[in-house]
């Protein structure tokens, strides 16, 4: 053997040794289903990958309702700072759409699923964030997590698309939309909301929600929701609604900079699903304008 490799040898191997000891330390991942998997999954950055699609045969489905609980509050309109021609319409305040006594725009999910049902394909219609009229249409967009989202500029004003991860305060795209026709795709990596605004328009907000599993609904303007093809058994079902509250940031001159909007309105139940049965599960929100309870950012 030559001199150099009878040097060398010696500590290559003890590198390797050193390395493998150290993946021998490492715990293995936890089984499908396990309640380690479900923490894991909950985690908000936390990929798609456990989810498995089967064959679902006489599935069950969970219908119901999300309702507002007493009168509707009285949200005040937005402040319009610029491109009043464009976007006057836009200062009528979207940020809770109720009718017949329920709410819209509701994310409705089951969580820790991790096999069922094939993941949507969605078309391109349904992955896309239009600027329209200086909102966000829609307002809040599910996604699969791995999906890509579109953010499209229709209005005539250029428009800045920022995303930001409300769990860790971070910047996920910040894109300059300066004529109408601009596309930015924006990946969907993030379990959960993330909010989307528009440094020139401070009082547009959406919120792409990204989802790990198939079962999840928005809901209609009457709070309405569906969700089929469950394999029996016990689940959790999740609601979100983005917070209702918004409160204007100034400079020092007064100028309005941004809002601040406040939490989101969580809850959860436990359902049982039988198969090819129809499980009923409705939620009821009690909302106030001005809640002085909930966080701003």
């Amino acid at each position: 053997m030559p001199m150099i490799l009878r040097r060398t040898y010696p500590l290559l191997l003890s590198t390797l040794l050193a390395i493998s000891a150290l993946g021998c330390g490492r715990p293995d991942p936890a089984p499908p289903g396990s309640s380690a998997a479900r923490d894991s999954a909950a985690a908000p950055d936390s990929l798609a990958g456990g989810y498995r699609a089967v064959a679902v045969t006489n599935g069950g489905a969970i219908t119901g309702r999300v309702l507002l609980a007493g009168p509707a509050p009285v949200l005040p309109e937005f402040e319009i700072i610029n491109d009043a021609t464009s976007c006057g319409p836009a200062s009528k305040n979207n940020r809770l759409e109720t009718s017949n006594g329920g709410i819209g725009g509701v994310v409705v999910y089951l969580d820790g699923v991790t096999q069922g049902k094939p993941m949507p394909a969605l078309p391109e219609s349904a992955l896309t964030v239009d600027q329209q009229g200086c909102q966000y249409v829609p307002h809040v967009l599910v996604a699969p997590l791995g999906s890509t989202v579109t953010f499209t500029n229709s209005d005539n004003v250029p428009h800045n698309v920022r995303v930001e991860n409300p769990a860790t305060d971070s910047m996920l795209m910040n894109r300059t939309q300066p004529d109408r026709g601009n596309r930015d795709p924006f990946p969907v990596r993030v379990r959960g909301p993330v909010s989307v605004g528009c440094d020139y328009h401070p009082w547009m907000s959406a919120y792409v929600f990204g989802v790990d599993n198939p079962y999840y609904a928005v809901t209609g303007a009457d709070g309405s929701f569906s969700i089929d093809g469950i394999p029996p058994g016990t689940y959790r079902v999740r609601m979100w609604l983005n917070g209702i509250d918004a409160v204007p940031r100034r400079d020092n001159s007064g100028r309005l900079i941004r809002y601040a909007f406040g939490a989101p309105h969580t809850e959860e139940k436990d359902i049982e699903v039988s198969a090819g049965g129809s499980a009923a599960v409705d939620f009821k929100l009690t909302l106030a304008a001005d809640d002085p309870g909930r966080a701003f950012r």
